[in-house]
This record gives C-alpha cells, sequence and structure tokens, in this order.
C-alpha cells in the first residue's frame, strides 16, 4: 500500500476509534483491530507538541477534513521515513481489512469514490456512471 493511501486509511480508522456506535455494527475482533491502529498512530504522533495539537483538533472535530489532512500528512511522512512505523502500520491495516466492516470503512476513506468493492455472490448488471 502507498504511503499516501496507508496514511488515509489509518486516519479513517483513527477517526472511527473516536466514536463508540461503529464498535456496535462492525463487531468486537474488528473493533479492536481498527482501536489497535488509533493507538499505534497517537503514540507514533504524540511524540511532538504540533502532532499532538493536531490529534485533539481531530479529535474535537473527526468529521472536519482539513484536519484529516493534516493528520494524514503527519502520519505519511513518518511512514515515508520510517520503514518499520510503515510495515507496522501496514499490518494493522491488513488486519482491519479481515473484517468486512473494516475493508468496507478503508475502502469509502482511501478510495474517493473511484473504486467499487463488492463481497459474497453479486448477479446481474453493474452500471456506473
Amino acid at each position: 500500500m502507498d504511503a499516501a493511501t496507508l496514511s488515509a486509511a489509518a486516519v479513517a480508522l483513527l477517526v472511527t476509534g473516536f466514536g463508540t456506535g461503529f464498535a456496535q455494527e462492525a463487531g468486537k475482533s474488528a473493533w479492536e483491530a481498527i482501536r489497535r491502529v488509533g493507538q499505534v498512530v497517537a503514540a507514533r504522533l504524540g511524540r511532538h507538541d504540533d502532532q499532538r495539537r493536531a490529534l485533539a483538533d481531530l479529535e474535537a472535530s473527526p468529521d472536519d477534513t482539513g484536519k484529516r489532512a493534516v493528520v494524514a500528512g503527519y502520519v505519511r511522512r513518518d511512514v515515508e521515513a520510517d520503514a518499520e512505523f510503515a510495515a507496522l502500520l501496514e499490518r494493522l491495516v491488513a488486519d482491519v481489512q479481515s473484517h468486512e466492516a473494516g475493508r468496507t470503512l478503508i475502502a469509502s476513506a482511501t478510495g474517493n469514490a473511484k473504486q467499487a468493492n463488492f463481497g459474497g455472490d453479486n448477479f446481474g448488471s453493474i452500471t456506473f456512471s
């Protein structure tokens, strides 16, 4: 997964971890996987004041795309600079993707409506416009 996609996925999962409503829909194992991503990102970015402030701002306004972009930028910078951190984050995101709810969440966060993911049996025509 490239750094931009991995960063976007991580921030989407981090923001999801701020709420509890998703936990009831996702199931316990998916929720735990999402929380692990959030914990790793928060620990990593919590080392510097500006990053810690950005996280706090995002937690206060999780739907603010500008604040998401700031945090994603910090995550991307660290992913690009630290192969070990990138590998850990990629493993954690892959764990989230092993759950149906996680796949849906990540696809919508990283695909920017440019992809479609289908699970199970799909029959009939599909038209995109």
